[in-house]
């Protein structure tokens, strides 16, 4: 009984950091769709990107080391191929989100 009621005790504390996860997957899928998907291949099915020179987000997320951190760095590195668009802080958290979300466990 006590393993019982500590269980939906945690699932029930978890529930808010889930949906918030699920929220910001959610809006970082968005913004990939609407900055990102003419170059790179946003959809989780997607191999290979519009543009061949440039990874998947499926690829990226399945890189070694590949983190929040190490995501968040990335976006805010200047690369001359990609297009002079700015990634806002909370940007940066919607897309490593949905990007991470593509991991395989």
């Amino acid at each position: 009984m006590v393993r019982v009621l500590i269980a939906a005790v945690l699932l029930a504390s978890a529930a808010p950091v889930l949906a918030q996860q699920s929220t910001r997957e959610e809006a970082g899928y968005k913004l990939a769709q609407a900055v990102c998907a003419e170059c790179h291949g946003v959809e989780p099915e997607e191999r290979i990107s519009p543009n061949m020179d440039v990874p998947t987000f499926y690829d990226v997320a399945n890189k070694p080391g590949i983190t929040i951190v190490a995501l968040s760095v990335w976006f805010r590195t200047p690369h001359p191929t990609m297009p002079n668009y700015v990634i806002r802080e909370d940007e940066t958290s919607d897309l490593s989100a949905y990007i991470l979300s593509l991991k395989i466990q």
